[in-house]
């Protein structure tokens, strides 16, 4: 595995369509760099990748909370090869520009270049950096969510973004897991006969079994987002200052987030959300990246 570090270029114009439409980042407010290469070529294909880590820079970062998901439209090679993923890439974990530094990273993957190939043609997509807050709808400060487990938390802004969210316990989730598992094995009995449902009832549990675990410092959330609104839940003290976890996890629609300590009963629940003047999109176009 060979890296290659520092090679950039100036964003250009691009068009982007979707469920919303947000706003475009000027050129002199933000660019792109490519700041480290992998490329681990193989002719099996198997573990074969490469991957640019982005630097995005500018006045618009520092206001940025994060960046909230790369998107590569056109990539290929030198000997033509395209190399965009079929299926695309989905946002991944928010990483939280808490020291509203003026420089984030990214990572993207593409496909595996072709042995002859020296570097890059071109790489043209855009990067959605994210800037909330309270007025734009994106969002959504919950008190005294952790006294209302089981119950869909209320909100203007998850109202407004068709956001449902509830607190679940561990008590809760077995109870909701139980259910399903009954509701699965007699449907299956009722087509394969009782031996082989209560089989698959069996492998049903055993795929499950932990699958919430017994954190007593964790927390855990559903989620129903049919829209894909929600970027990130966070989390407040009574004053208003974050309380970082430790860990956290996706499943489904299920989130997990661990905390060092026992969460105070005032914990406060930020849920942020996508919107139209919270999405600011910055089109970029790379030529030829090197190969290492």
């Amino acid at each position: 595995m060979r890296r290659f570090l520092l090679f950039t270029a100036w964003i250009i114009a691009a068009t982007w369509a979707a469920g919303f439409q947000p706003i475009q980042a000027d050129a002199a407010e933000a660019r792109v760099l490519v700041s480290e290469v992998t490329d681990s070529r193989s002719s099996k294909g198997f573990f074969a990748k490469c991957e640019l880590e982005l630097i995005i820079m500018g006045n618009d970062v520092a206001d940025s909370l994060g960046v909230r998901s790369v998107r590569v439209h056109y990539a290929a090679d030198d000997t033509g090869r395209l190399l965009m993923e079929k299926k695309p890439q989905g946002p991944g974990f928010f990483h939280f520009n808490e020291k509203k530094d003026h420089k984030m990273t990214s990572k993207v993957d593409l496909k595996n270049p072709s042995r002859e190939a020296r570097f890059i043609q071109s790489v043209k997509g855009e990067i959605e950096l994210f800037q909330p807050n309270p007025k734009n709808g994106s969002q959504a400060v919950i008190s005294g969510f952790l006294g209302q487990p089981g119950k869909l938390l209320a909100h203007p802004a998850l109202k407004k973004n068709k956001v449902q969210v509830s607190y679940v316990t561990q008590e809760i989730y077995e109870a909701q897991k139980k259910r399903e598992m009954e509701n699965v094995k007699n449907k299956e009995m009722e087509k394969l006969g009782q031996e082989l449902g209560e089989a698959f009832g069996k492998m049903f549990e055993g795929m499950f079994a932990g699958f919430m675990g017994d954190a007593k410092n964790s927390v855990h959330l559903v989620i129903n987002d049919p829209e894909n609104r929600v970027v990130e839940f966070d989390f407040q003290d009574g004053n208003g200052e974050r309380v970082k976890p430790m860990s956290r996890s996706n499943m489904g629609k299920l989130r997990t987030y661990g905390f060092q300590e026992l969460p105070s009963p005032d914990l406060k629940l930020v849920v942020y959300m996508a919107t139209d003047e919270s999405v600011k999109v910055v089109p970029f176009s790379l030529d030829k990246v090197a190969l290492p």
